[in-house]
């Protein structure tokens, strides 16, 4: 290869580096200040690459912050296989104190700025464009947030980033329509919706080659495990709303295991079949024994019946001897009377 081509393809490789570390970034909903200080560039350079993200589909703006396309979650989640990506969490908050005329306030149109982005409020809903979307549900006694897309190393560190981001909008909210959704010794959150994907997972890749899709249920019925191909990319999903986060845990901690000591569904078969063969074995063994044991036990009871009977006649000597007292001479007349 000539030299120039090595240059190209290596600009290359490093422009499409520079654009997966933005487009992470921007999944972290950091502002383009913070990124430039982070990759220790200009903004001017950071605004570049975002407009040629735009350009090949991966990016679109809204407002002022700007969302992932299909295309830019295809080629984050295949750039960063070791990540977790939690999505569909949503929120539940029960209103603890609402003010009058309620169901009119709720339905009004506002925009308010929150954490340096814009909400837009309109018709029970509202949106937080900033890369992504934060969208808000309001009922006659709850809000609902639906919170985006988060990606991180592990299911902790997806999980406090939609805390924080849950947790800094709720005063934006509460001020908004003049209520109250948090109070201390209240415990009125609740979480309805959660997915974690582990991405480009290998069992996963097994379903979609063979042109199928794994569905795990519980001893309820609930779907809990979905091994599926998600934005292009193969993913191992735990769903169920309330264990989401600890399955995928459990399932990290499998696979991490099956990694580190690896082992074929043929292999598995085959310990199963000497199991099963020591099983039987076993099995086959033990009624030997126990015909055994059943001999053994007959043999004790004649034995036990036996012992019986001789002390039943060495009892009936002692009582004989009693009735002639040792040191006594006896005739052969008093022989003949007692015989």
């Amino acid at each position: 290869m000539k030299q120039k081509e090595v240059k190209k393809v290596t600009k290359q490789v490093e422009r499409s580096i520079v654009q997966k570390q933005i487009l992470y970034y921007l999944t972290q909903y950091l502002t383009i200040p913070q990124i430039s200080k982070l990759r220790k560039t200009s903004r001017t350079a950071v605004y570049n690459i975002i407009n040629k993200l735009i350009e090949q589909n991966k990016l679109r703006k809204i407002g002022r912050g700007y969302e992932l396309t299909e295309n830019g979650l295809h080629f984050l989640n295949k750039s960063y296989p070791d990540l977790i990506r939690l999505h569909n969490l949503a929120f539940k908050i029960s209103i603890i104190n609402s003010p009058k005329n309620w169901e009119l306030k709720r339905n009004k149109i506002v925009s308010i700025r929150s954490l340096s982005k814009q909400i837009n409020l309109n018709n029970n809903s509202y949106e937080i464009h900033c890369f992504s979307n934060i969208k808000i549900k309001t009922t006659s006694n709850s809000i609902i947030f639906y919170m985006p897309m988060f990606y991180g190393k592990n299911t902790d560190d997806c999980f406090q980033q939609g805390l924080d981001m849950f947790f800094n909008s709720i005063n934006k909210v509460e001020n908004l329509f003049k209520i109250i959704l948090i109070k201390d010794r209240k415990c009125n959150i609740e979480i309805i919706s959660q997915h974690y994907a582990k991405l480009q997972d290998s069992l996963a890749k097994t379903y979609r080659t063979e042109n199928n899709k794994l569905y795990i249920k519980d001893e309820n019925g609930n779907i809990w495990l979905i091994a599926d191909y998600s934005f292009r990319v193969d993913e191992l999903e735990t769903i169920y709303n309330k264990t989401a986060k600890e399955d995928m845990d459990t399932m990290q901690l499998f696979l991490n295991d099956l990694r580190n000591n690896p082992v074929t569904f043929s292999n598995v078969l085959q310990l199963i079949r000497e199991n099963a063969g020591n099983q039987m074995l076993y099995a086959k063994n033990w009624e030997s024994h126990l015909g055994i044991y059943k001999s053994l036990d007959n043999k004790v009871g004649d034995l036990s019946r036996e012992i019986k009977r001789l002390s039943r006649v060495f009892k009936q000597t002692i009582k004989e001897n009693k009735k002639y007292k040792l040191g006594s001479q006896l005739t052969l007349g008093d022989f003949n009377a007692n015989n």
